[in-house]
């Protein structure tokens, strides 16, 4: 009797520790356990763009939890298309520092004008060495032609137009921000960031991103874009693609059509 107990309890205490969530039941075969487990898996952070919500980053914060990596967003006052870069990044430095307070070390994983914030915060608001990672995916580093073209009353938009003060600034200093990996990922068909090319980041490993469909919001839902963020996530080496630098002088120019 007392041996059929203890066999019971056995093969009990051996489902429940196969049926907790992300254990070895969701691991494919032949994957090495102490591997996966030595493995980078930092806080996620998702940041969206300008005139957006975090739902723009549901498709890819669903992808990153699925393999295992826990994430949370962020939801800009007036949907981030008022106020301006420096204010935004005021709340980031509360969404990193206050709420996030207990993350050791964070990755922020930002689309378009998100990454702007994103820059702004690091190189002028960081109180804590958290974040040590950062991928932005179709940011305007250098700037777009829709920020000359945007309401007035959108201060943030302005600011993303090519040659704007906040952009001289953050050039001035980007990559040099201690402590922290950049990652830029583009693509010569973004149709937002015009001219494209500005969504390279000096500094930064750029990735270039081709396909049928692969545009400005569809990036964010692109399993190429998906796979590049997922292997830097976890630390693991991805080969660059496309230019790597952006002459900043070049980037200023007013360009209207391809040809020019």
């Amino acid at each position: 009797m007392e041996k059929s107990i203890l066999v019971t309890a056995a093969v009990a205490a051996l489902f429940s520790l196969l049926s907790i969530p992300g254990y070895a039941q969701d691991l494919p075969r032949g994957i090495d356990i102490a591997r996966v487990t030595a493995e980078r898996k930092p806080h996620v952070l998702l940041v969206h763009g300008w005139l957006a919500t975090s739902l723009d980053m549901s498709v890819l914060k669903y992808k990153l939890e699925q393999a295992g990596f826990e994430c949370e967003t962020i939801n800009f006052s007036y949907l981030g298309a008022v106020s301006s870069i420096a204010d935004y990044a005021v709340e980031l430095a509360r969404k990193v520092e206050v709420d996030c307070a207990g993350k050791a070390d964070v990755a922020i994983v930002a689309h378009s004008m998100g990454g702007l914030v994103t820059r702004y915060y690091l190189d002028n608001l960081r109180q804590t060495a958290q974040v040590s990672l950062v991928i932005t995916i179709g940011t305007p580093h250098h700037g777009t032609l829709s920020g000359k073209i945007a309401p007035t009353a959108s201060r943030c938009a302005r600011e993303m137009a090519p040659g704007s003060e906040l952009l001289r600034l953050l050039n001035a200093q980007e990559g040099d921000c201690p402590g922290v990996e950049f990652h830029a990922i583009w693509t010569p068909t973004d149709g937002v960031v015009i001219p494209a090319e500005n969504a390279i980041m000096c500094g930064a490993k750029n990735y270039q991103v081709t396909g049928f469909g692969m545009a400005h919001m569809t990036m964010l839902a692109s399993d190429t874009v998906f796979e590049i963020v997922h292997a830097i996530l976890r630390g693991q080496d991805v080969d660059v693609s496309g230019p790597q630098l952006r002459d900043h002088t070049e980037a200023e120019k007013p360009v209207v059509f391809p040809w020019q």
